[in-house]
């Protein structure tokens, strides 16, 4: 079970809002996840860094560009949980139905991205009353899909690189998740019949 639920109801919020488009507020969220990272996940402040330093030195623009050309156009990452989980498979649709059930029942409005937009995902563990569901959900399918995204930027100096980075870190420390199960989950593809079948989807 998540060990720091008080924390996390709002910095997920915060969080949410690097991995959108960025616009007026990318600073002022940035520097409150510093100011979590100084206080209670030090560890990943150097690679934290990286990505706040982009945000305070950058010209708006050449960061829309640079999130464009890492998400959007030609994408290094896709966004959709679903879509790394599950790729073009039916586990997919599955996976979206049940996501689109959960943000409904935590009144989460996702605008014209889908339900499994990781911003849209952070933004339903801030809100979700089930602490349980909470744990089982990022142990199994959010974890893992962080730990893909985060394998695609492979070598070079992409800031998001170090904001997935982060995300992975505080993850992995908020909840009981075990590392060396992972790459055995990813390998089997999140079998979603079983996921659907547990706590997490009631």
């Amino acid at each position: 079970m998540n060990k720091n639920n008080n924390i996390a109801k709002c910095h997920y919020l915060d969080l949410a809002q690097l991995f959108r488009y960025p616009g007026d507020t990318l600073k002022s969220h940035a520097e409150k996840i510093n100011k979590l990272i100084q206080t209670n996940y030090f560890e990943t402040s150097d690679d934290y860094a990286v990505f706040l330093n982009f945000v305070n030195t950058t010209v708006p623009i050449e960061i829309e560009e640079l999130y464009i050309s890492t998400f959007d156009v030609q994408a290094i990452c896709f966004l959709d949980i679903g879509y790394v989980l599950f790729g073009e498979d039916y586990k997919r649709g599955a996976f979206l139905v049940k996501m689109n059930e959960e943000q409904r029942r935590c009144g989460n409005e996702c605008g014209k991205e889908l339900a499994d937009h990781l911003p849209n995902v952070l933004t339903l563990l801030s809100t979700h009353p089930d602490p349980v569901f909470v744990n089982e959900f990022v142990n199994e399918l959010f974890f893992p899909a962080v730990t893909k995204m985060l394998a695609t930027f492979k070598e070079g100096q992409n800031p998001y690189k170090y904001l997935f980075i982060t995300l992975k870190f505080i993850l992995q420390k908020e909840y009981t998740i075990e590392i060396d199960k992972i790459p055995e989950i990813i390998q089997n593809n999140l079998k979603i019949e079983n996921c659907l079948q547990c706590h997490c989807a009631t």
